[in-house]
């Protein structure tokens, strides 16, 4: 075997062995959502993009139903703009039914920006009938959740954990990855 193959055929295999990790959680935590339809929540951050790219390339995704990504600019950095258009046409060259928007609001703490964003959240999931909102938070997410709240700037319950899924009004909050740290991602 020449070198090139052997590059080829390792890094083949490292590729498929990171992306079973990701792949394994989607199983668990979306597949059994079945054909409800799910929201997918992709900021222009490297764990969003590793959320719509495991979705893209996961073997059951055709099993898992209909997904549609929102990609929402909060209008709070200077790149956001190009972030979010950037992940509505990576989705829609994906396969995905996508949505971008442009959050008009003067609201700028994280508590506001939240409540803006999973307000939308809501409303796209309603207007496509969707009954699952996914986001990409990991297990670093948590961490730094709780130590916010502990300053009084998360904006979450005081001592409260996230979960890999919950309920949020008449949808279900999915995230898939929360087990897994931002390595893994």
């Amino acid at each position: 075997m020449g070198y090139n193959r052997f590059m080829s055929t390792y890094l083949s295999t490292k590729i498929r062995r990171a992306s079973q990790v990701l792949w394994s959680k989607l199983d668990e935590h979306l597949l059994p959502f079945g054909k409800v339809g799910v929201v997918l929540a992709i900021s222009g951050g490297p764990d969003s993009r590793a959320l719509l790219e495991s979705i893209a390339q996961w073997p059951n995704r055709q099993n898992a139903g209909r997904f549609f990504v929102v990609s929402l600019d909060h209008q709070v950095r200077h790149e956001s703009q190009a972030e979010a258009r950037f992940i509505y046409m990576r989705a829609k060259r994906l396969g995905f039914y996508a949505h971008y928007e442009s959050l008009q609001n003067e609201k700028t703490g994280e508590k506001d920006l939240r409540k803006a964003r999973y307000q939308i959240l809501c409303q796209i999931a309603k207007r496509h009938s969707c009954k699952v909102i996914c986001t990409a938070h990991h297990e670093d997410d948590d961490a730094e959740g709780y130590f916010m709240a502990l300053m009084g700037v998360g904006g979450g319950e005081l001592g409260a954990s996230m979960k890999e899924a919950s309920v949020m009004g008449d949808f279900i909050l999915a995230r898939p990855f929360l087990s897994l740290n931002k390595a893994d991602l």
